[in-house]
């Protein structure tokens, strides 16, 4: 990822979208950068789908000083055909535990073969201050629409091979079934989080 400056006190949050040819698309296996430490979100080696072709994980960090300058470095356990990651920055977010833990409340993941839509249901927030923010990818090269009321925060597609990947967020409730849609009926996976407001007792 290209270089850029992070701050303390902020979480950060990294998706990762692998592939592969043939076998099992590669895992992450750490994220550095710019005085960060990440942390896995979730399952071990996230979610795999399309058969075993492809794979979304994520990742969080948040460090109470020593945040800097630099470019986040993503290791793999192999080769992967293609590769789609976002950063996201957010404020206040609970900033307990470590490496961001106290601001993650929960995580899930779902996948589906041949639909043109898909959502990631959570279970009831902790608190209405909290907000969900989502990332699913699908077979096609092409763009992909949010759920409704949720804020399009990142939207990529590419060929070699297919991929459609695009982050969401909804800034204004405590919704918990992220949704997202496209044109062709394709295989896909998504992974949502709800982050802990820092208001949240």
């Amino acid at each position: 990822m290209p270089s850029f400056t992070a701050s303390n006190s902020r979480l950060y949050i990294v998706f990762v979208n692998t592939s592969t040819g043939s076998g099992t698309a590669p895992s992450v296996t750490s994220v550095s950068g710019a005085g960060l430490s990440f942390t896995q979100i979730g399952t071990a080696g996230g979610l795999v789908y399309s058969g075993t072709a492809r794979r979304i994980q994520a990742w969080r960090a948040l460090s109470s000083a020593g945040a800097g300058t630099g470019s986040i470095t993503i290791n793999l356990a192999g080769i992967s055909t293609s590769m789609d990651a976002v950063l996201l920055e957010f404020t206040g977010a609970d900033t307990s535990g470590t490496n961001g833990s106290g601001a993650i409340v929960r995580s899930a993941t779902s996948q589906a073969s041949k639909v043109k839509t898909l959502s990631v249901p959570l279970a009831a927030f902790g608190s209405a201050a909290n907000r969900p923010v989502a990332f699913f990818s699908h077979v096609a090269n092409e763009a992909t629409t949010p759920g409704a009321g949720y804020t399009e925060l990142d939207d990529g597609n590419h060929s070699s091979p297919n991929t459609g990947a695009q982050l969401e967020w909804h800034a204004t409730a405590a919704q918990t079934t992220p949704s997202a849609s496209w044109s062709k009926k394709q295989d896909c996976g998504g992974f949502a989080i709800e982050v802990k407001a820092a208001s949240t007792p």
